[in-house]
């Protein structure tokens, strides 16, 4: 006789997607080309819903024309930009600023401290503000509104470097955007903001192979093809070429806490740029490793590259 067994299967039930995560991004974009590569990824990640792009130090708009433009090649006209007037220590230095001459643009009379704010108090416990330069508009935002700190649900940036410095070597570095403006890092290193530091640790190697540049290179794209221009061109102006990714692992962190390993250490900027354990109660994490080549590979797959 055989037996036939009948095997009820019960699938799990299954929710809905999960909403994209509300963000701001704070950017230098006209310094390093890795910023537009960060700003690709954010717009481009379906994790992530982009309510504005804001520049840092930038007093004459060419970094928010930057932003604009390359938002063109992205097709994400949509995002607000919204410029950062201060620049301490002197007018920007910009390696690829000429690229965006021909674009016109006004910034709108809203600074991006001021649309920071706004944004943070139009929807308390749900913004995720993602810097990827100097830290200039964040301080001055916590300046305008003290609560604000707290009405963000967090705060991601790349900054600083806790036990690895540039190029994979044993020992921290000042890092560039705290030392291009130390007072405003040591303003919000040391408010109530709930930060990731995602520093040189993680992403002084996330740099794309030769074979990813190529394929950026070929693409039909516009975007991928002004990613890969513009990388050219820094490259040409003495900048590395890949150029290392820093930024876009920030962006990553933001989109899934996972990306990084972090540790719980409250952090301090100290006068020389250098961000140290401060042996207090910060609510900081610091991203402490992660594999920077799958990094890279994750980016390639949110461009729709790469398979």
């Amino acid at each position: 006789m055989m037996l036939a067994l009948s095997v009820l299967c019960i699938a799990a039930p299954v929710g809905p997607p999960a909403a994209p995560i509300p963000v701001i991004l704070d950017t230098d974009i006209g310094s390093d080309v890795d910023d537009c590569f960060a700003v690709a990824t954010a717009v481009l990640d379906p994790r992530l819903d982009v309510l504005a792009i804001t520049t840092v130090h930038d007093p004459d708009g060419v970094r928010g024309r930057l932003v604009r433009k390359l938002l063109v090649s992205l097709n994400r006209l949509d995002i607000p930009v919204f410029t950062g007037r201060t620049s301490p220590g002197g007018s920007p230095h910009y390696s690829y600023g000429s690229w965006a001459e021909d674009h016109t643009w006004y910034p709108p009379e809203e600074t991006a401290p001021e649309a920071i704010v706004r944004l943070a108090n139009e929807r308390p416990g749900e913004l995720t503000l993602v810097a990827i330069g100097p830290q200039r508009n964040v301080a001055e935002a916590l300046r305008l509104d003290p609560t604000a700190a707290r009405k963000l649900k967090s705060f991601v940036c790349m900054a600083g470097s806790y036990k690895i410095g540039y190029g994979g070597a044993p020992e921290p570095h000042a890092e560039w955007n705290i030392t291009q403006d130390i007072e405003a890092a040591q303003v919000v290193f040391d408010s109530a903001l709930p930060t990731t530091m995602v520093g040189l640790d993680v992403c002084g190697q996330a740099i794309p192979s030769a074979a990813q540049m190529a394929e950026l290179e070929s693409s039909r794209n516009l975007g991928h093809r002004t990613l890969a221009a513009l990388a050219r061109t820094y490259g040409d102006a003495g900048g590395p070429y890949p150029p290392v990714l820093f930024d876009a692992v920030a962006v990553l962190q933001a989109a899934d806490p996972s990306t990084c390993a972090t540790e719980r250490v409250p952090i301090l900027v100290d006068d020389q740029g250098f961000t140290r354990p401060a042996g207090d109660e910060r609510p900081h994490l610091v991203c402490v490793s992660t594999d920077q080549s799958a990094i890279v590979d994750e980016v390639w797959r949110i461009y729709g590259l790469g398979g």
